[in-house]
């Protein structure tokens, strides 16, 4: 019996879906290359300070949302 809940492509769809993730892949931000992470632990302590630096546009986004997914998190600014 087939799952219908799972579209089968054809092997021409299969091959556009691979170009679609796979640009998707990498268009996703780096670290090094669009942005940096510092994090620095106060002296024996488990407190801890992140920061985020962006090199790029898309870095800068991507340590926006970041920063903002760790505050919502219960971190602090």
């Amino acid at each position: 019996m087939a799952d219908d809940s799972k579209p089968e492509y054809t092997n021409s769809q299969l091959a556009r879906l691979a170009t679609v993730y796979d640009t998707l892949a990498r268009l996703l931000p780096t670290e090094g290359r669009d942005y940096s992470v510092n994090i620095v632990f106060k002296k024996d302590s488990d407190v801890m300070s992140l920061s985020m630096k962006p090199h790029t546009d898309i870095g800068k986004i991507w340590c926006n949302y970041c920063m903002n997914v760790f505050r919502n998190a219960g971190g602090s600014k």
